[in-house]
C-alpha cells in the first residue's frame, strides 16, 4: 500500500518579513546574491523590490521596467548611463517625487537645464544632493534650474567651466541650505561667485574651490562660515603672502585645508590662512610650501594636526625635524618625492611619532635601511607603508617590516626587495594590499610564504617581476581566495595554468596580464567561466588569445566594464561577442589583424551600454559618417589614435636555414618606444629593388607600401656582439661597412623597420655567417626597453632583418634638439638603460655603446 504523498513545504513562507529585511541588509553589497535572492519566490521578490533604495542603472531602455518595479528609491546613480536625456529625467522625477533625495548625473550627457528643471521642481522637497560633474557643456541655464532645489545640502559641479558667478550666483540665492559645494575646474568662477555663496549659503561645512581663479577677496567671507570644516584651495595661484597679510579673519571651526600647488604661499601666507585654526587636522601642503624652520614653528599651534601631506615639497632636514617637534599627534605623514628626506631627519620624525599609522616615502632615494629600521621600530601600529622607487634601501632592510603586524597595505615597487624580505612580511597577516612591480629579486619561494599567512590579500602587483612563474601565482591563488585585483604583466613565465590556478579566486574583479605571450583563450577561457565579478580585463599584446575567449567572456563576464584588446589574435566574430555583455562600457583596441570596418560597425550597434572606445585613427575613414555621427548622438566617446609607429608583435615566428637545417624561433616582450621625434619622411628611391615577401608564412610586403628610406636617417646605435667572435667586424665604425639599407614598409597594416642587404653581401660568406649570428643576438636580447625584433628572411633574395619602426625618432635627434636635459629626464634614460643591462647573460653577450650615435648603426633603442 502507498503511503499518501506529503505536500511540498516551503520553509522561506515562515520567515518573517522583518527576518528577510535583515537579511536584504546582509547581502545588499552582492548583486549577484541581491539577485538570487529576488528568485526565490514572489514574496521574496516583492519584499526585494520595496525594500530597495538604491540604484544604478547601466541601459536606459529598462528604466520603464525599473520605474514601475521599485518604487522606493531615494539613492539614483546614474553615472554609468550616458544617455540620460530631457524625457528620461521628467520620468524619473514624477515617478519617485516623493523619495528621490539623491541624484549623480555625472556620467550623463545629454540632458539639458530642461529635464534639470523638471527634475528639481518635482522632486524639490526631497531631492538634497546633485552631482553634475564633467558636464562642461552645462551654462548658467542649468545652474538657475538647480536653484529651485532650495532642499539642497550637497552639490557637485566638477569641471563645469562654462558656468559662470550668475549661475553660482542664482544657487547661492536660493539653496541656502547647503553644506557641500564642489566647484572644481569651474574656471569662470571668480570672486564674486565664491564670495556670494560664502554669504549666503551659512551653512557650508565643506567647499573646494580647486584651480579657480580667485583671490584673498573671497576668503574674508569664507572665513565667516561658523560651521566650515574642509576648504580646498588646489592650484588657486592668485592667492599670495601679500594678499593674505591683510586678512585678519580666523577659522575656528576648520578641519582640513588642502593648499597643493599653490606655490605663491609661504609660511607667511600660512600663518596668515590659518589664523585661530585650533582644530586643523588635516594639511596638505604638496608640491607649494617650502619644507623650512620657519613652516615648522608655524605649526606649533596646531596641537590637534594628525594628517601632513609634503609630497614634492622642497626644503631642508631641519625643517622636517622642526616639523616633527611641532605635530605631536601625528597619525599619518606623506613625504613622496620630498628631495629633503635622509635618514637622519626621517629617523627623527618616526621616533618622535611613534602613533603614525600611515607612511608614503615614495621616491625618496636619499633613504636607506637605517630609515626603515627606525620605522618599523618605532611605529609598530602601522597600518600603510609606501615606499615605491627608494632605490638606496638595500633588500636587507626588508626583513624589519615584519615587524609591523598591524600592517594592511605596502607598496615596495621597483626596490630590491627578495625572498627573505617577503618571509618577514608574510608575518603581517592583515596584509591586504601589496605592491611588488618591477621587483626583479623575488621569486616563487618568497609568494610561497606571503600566499601560506596573508589569507585576507585582495590586492596584489607583479607587474614586471620576471623572477615569478606559474608556481607562485598558484601559492597566492591557494592562500588568497578574496583576491579582487591582481597585476602579472609583462612576464614571459605566466601561463595558462597561471590563469586556471587564478579561477579559485572567485572575488577577481581585475586582471591586467598584458605582455604575457604564453597566455592563451585556454586559460582566459577558464577565468571567464569562474569568476562572475571581473569587471576590468587587460589582455593587450596577449598574442595567442583569439574569438574563443571572447566568446566565453561574453557567456559568463556580465560584468565586465573596461577591457583592452590591443594586439591580439581576435576577428569581428570575437569583437561583436563582446557587444553582448551589457556592462561593457570601455574598450581599447588597436592593431587587431582579423578586425574590419564591418565588423566594428556591427559591435558598435550592438553594443548599447559603450560609452568610450579608443581604436586606430585608420578607422576613421572607413567608417560611415552616420555611424560617427549615431555614436556621438549616442553620447559614446571615440577616441582616434594613431597607433601605426607602436610594437607590434606578429604572432609567426621566423625561420633560418643553415646548411639544410631550419631553426625555429620564438619572439619576446617589449614595450614602444617612449622617446625622440619623428624623422622625416622620404618617397622610396629604387622601387624595383624591395622585397615580394617578410616572412616564410606567405604574409606579402606590397612594393609600393614602403614609404621611407632611412639610410640617411640618423638613429642610436646600441651594438651587441658576442665576445671574441669575427661577428663584430661588420659593425665596425666606418661607413664602408654597412651590410645594407633601412627601410620602413608595412606589414598587415604595421609599420616595420627592414634592413636590406646589399646584393654584393650574398657572396660573402663571413657577412652570411654575422647575419645569421647577428639573429641569434637579436633573438636572446629581450627586454621591454628594446626595439621589437619581429622576424627575418633568409630564404628568399634580398635577405632582410625586421623590426620595430622608431616611432619617436631617434635619441640622438632628441639630444641635438635639446640643448640641456634636466636631471630627472636624463637619469630615467640612465635607469631604463642599467635596467636592461642587468637582464642580460654576462658570460655570453657583452654591450657596445657608440658615443658618437653614428647614423648607419643597427637600431635598438631604450625607452
Amino acid at each position: 500500500m502507498e503511503s499518501p504523498s506529503q505536500p511540498n513545504t516551503n520553509f522561506f513562507n515562515h520567515l518573517t518579513e522583518e527576518l528577510i529585511v535583515m537579511i536584504l541588509d546582509h547581502i545588499q553589497e552582492d548583486p549577484f546574491a541581491t539577485k538570487s535572492f529576488s528568485q526565490v519566490n514572489k514574496s521574496f521578490h516583492s519584499i526585494e523590490s520595496i525594500h530597495r533604495t538604491k540604484l544604478k542603472p547601466r541601459r536606459l531602455e529598462f528604466l520603464p521596467t525599473t520605474l514601475h518595479r521599485y518604487p522606493s528609491i531615494s539613492h539614483l546613480d546614474f553615472s554609468l548611463c550616458p544617455c540620460v536625456d530631457d524625457d528620461a529625467l521628467t520620468s524619473v522625477s514624477l515617478a519617485w517625487s516623493s523619495c528621490l533625495k539623491s541624484i549623480n548625473l555625472s556620467g550623463s550627457r545629454l540632458f539639458t537645464h530642461v529635464g534639470l528643471l523638471n527634475l528639481v521642481l518635482n522632486c524639490s522637497s526631497n531631492l538634497v544632493e546633485i552631482d553634475l560633474s564633467n558636464r562642461t557643456d552645462l551654462t548658467d541655464s542649468a545652474a538657475k534650474a538647480i536653484a529651485e532645489a532650495v532642499n539642497l545640502e550637497r552639490l557637485l559641479l566638477g569641471r563645469c567651466k562654462s558656468i559662470t558667478d550668475m549661475g553660482i550666483g542664482c544657487i547661492a540665492v536660493k539653496c541656502s541650505k547647503l553644506r557641500c559645494v564642489g566647484l572644481r575646474w569651474c574656471i569662470r568662477v571668480t570672486d564674486f561667485g565664491v564670495g556670494l555663496i560664502a554669504i549666503k549659503c551659512k551653512q557650508i561645512r565643506s567647499l573646494d574651490l580647486s584651480y579657480l581663479p580667485i583671490t584673498e577677496k573671497c576668503l574674508l567671507h569664507i572665513f565667516e562660515l561658523k560651521h566650515l570644516e574642509d576648504l580646498v584651495l588646489e592650484h588657486c595661484l592668485g592667492i599670495d603672502d601679500e594678499g593674505l597679510a591683510s586678512l585678519k579673519a580666523s577659522n575656528k571651526s576648520m578641519k582640513m585645508l588642502n593648499l597643493s600647488k599653490c606655490q605663491n604661499i609661504t609660511h607667511i601666507g600660512l600663518t596668515s590662512l590659518t589664523n585661530g585654526a585650533q582644530n586643523l587636522e588635516k594639511l596638505i601642503l604638496s608640491y607649494s610650501l617650502p619644507v623650512t624652520d620657519d613652516l615648522g614653528r608655524c605649526l606649533q599651534s596646531f596641537s590637534r594636526l594628525q594628517v601632513v601631506k609634503l609630497d614634492g615639497c622642497v626644503g631642508t632636514c631641519s625643517g622636517l625635524k622642526a616639523i616633527g617637534n611641532s605635530c605631536a599627534s601625528l597619525r599619518e605623514l606623506s613625504l613622496s618625492k620630498c628631495v629633503a628626506v635622509t635618514d637622519e631627519c626621517l629617523s627623527f620624525l618616526v621616533q618622535t611619532h611613534t602613533s603614525l599609522d600611515k607612511v608614503d616615502i615614495t621616491c625618496c632615494r636619499k633613504i636607506t635601511h637605517a630609515s626603515i629600521e627606525s620605522i618599523t621600530r618605532s611605529c609598530s601600529r602601522l597600518t600603510s607603508l609606501r615606499m615605491e622607487s627608494c632605490s638606496s634601501v638595500s633588500r636587507e632592510a626588508f626583513s624589519f617590516i615584519g615587524r609591523c603586524q598591524f600592517l594592511e597595505e605596502l607598496d615596495v615597487t621597483d626596490t630590491e626587495i627578495d625572498d627573505e624580505g617577503l618571509e618577514s612580511i608574510s608575518t603581517c597577516t592583515k596584509l591586504s594590499i601589496l605592491k611588488m612591480g618591477i621587483c626583479l629579486n623575488i621569486t616563487d619561494n618568497g609568494l610561497k610564504h606571503i600566499g601560506s599567512r596573508c589569507s585576507q590579500l585582495k590586492h596584489l602587483d607583479l607587474y614586471r617581476s620576471s623572477g615569478i612563474t606559474e608556481v607562485g601565482v598558484a601559492a597566492i591563488a591557494l592562500g588568497c581566495p578574496s583576491l579582487e585585483v591582481i597585476n602579472i604583466a609583462y612576464n614571459s613565465n605566466i601561463t595558462d595554468t597561471s590563469l586556471a590556478s587564478l579561477s579559485n579566486c572567485l572575488k577577481l574583479r581585475a586582471l591586467e596580464i598584458r605582455g604575457c605571450p604564453h597566455i592563451s583563450s585556454v586559460g582566459l577561457s577558464s577565468i571567464a567561466v569562474r569568476c562572475r565579478n571581473l569587471e576590468v580585463l587587460d589582455i593587450k599584446k596577449c598574442y595567442k588569445i583569439n574569438d574563443t575567449a571572447m566568446v566565453q567572456l561574453a557567456q559568463y563576464s556580465q560584468n565586465l566594464k573596461q577591457i583592452k584588446l590591443s594586439h591580439c589574435s581576435i576577428t569581428d566574430i570575437g569583437l561583436i561577442a563582446l557587444s553582448n555583455i551589457s556592462c561593457l562600457q570601455h574598450i581599447s583596441i588597436f592593431n587587431l589583424e582579423g578586425l574590419t570596418s564591418n565588423g566594428l560597425v556591427a559591435f558598435l550597434l550592438a553594443c548599447q551600454s559603450l560609452t568610450k572606445m579608443k581604436l586606430n585613427t585608420s578607422f576613421k575613414s572607413l567608417l560611415p559618417k552616420h555611424m560617427i555621427e549615431y555614436m556621438e548622438a549616442r553620447a559614446c566617446v571615440l577616441i582616434w589614435k594613431d597607433k601605426s609607429f607602436e610594437t607590434f608583435r606578429f604572432k609567426n615566428v621566423f625561420e633560418m636555414s643553415n646548411k639544410g637545417k631550419r631553426f625555429r624561433t620564438s619572439f619576446g616582450q617589449v614595450a614602444p618606444t617612449l622617446v625622440g621625434i619623428d624623422l622625416q619622411r622620404y618617397e622610396a628611391t629604387n622601387p624595383e629593388d624591395f622585397p615580394t615577401s617578410i616572412s616564410m608564412h606567405a604574409e606579402t610586403l606590397q612594393r609600393n607600401e614602403f614609404i621611407k628610406d632611412l639610410t640617411n636617417s640618423k638613429v642610436q646605435v646600441l651594438v651587441i656582439s658576442k665576445m671574441g667572435t669575427k661577428a663584430q667586424t661588420p659593425y665596425d665604425n666606418s661607413e664602408s661597412s654597412v651590410l645594407g639599407t633601412y627601410q620602413v614598409a608595412k606589414w598587415n597594416g604595421t609599420k616595420v623597420s627592414v634592413k636590406i642587404l646589399d646584393k654584393e653581401s650574398y657572396s660573402d660568406l663571413d657577412i652570411i655567417d654575422a647575419l645569421k649570428h647577428e639573429l641569434t643576438l637579436l633573438e636572446r636580447v629581450r627586454h621591454p626597453n628594446v626595439v621589437q625584433f619581429v622576424g627575418a628572411v633568409t630564404q628568399n633574395i634580398p635577405m632582410m632583418i625586421v623590426r620595430e619602426v622608431h616611432a619617436k625618432g631617434d635619441l640622438a635627434n632628441y639630444l641635438q634638439n635639446k640643448s640641456r636635459l634636466s636631471p630627472s629626464k636624463a637619469l630615467r634614460f640612465a635607469l631604463d638603460i642599467a635596467r636592461q643591462v642587468t637582464t642580460l647573460p654576462s658570460n655570453a653577450v657583452k654591450i657596445f655603446v657608440n658615443a658618437s650615435l653614428k647614423h648607419f648603426h643597427d637600431l635598438i633603442l631604450f625607452s
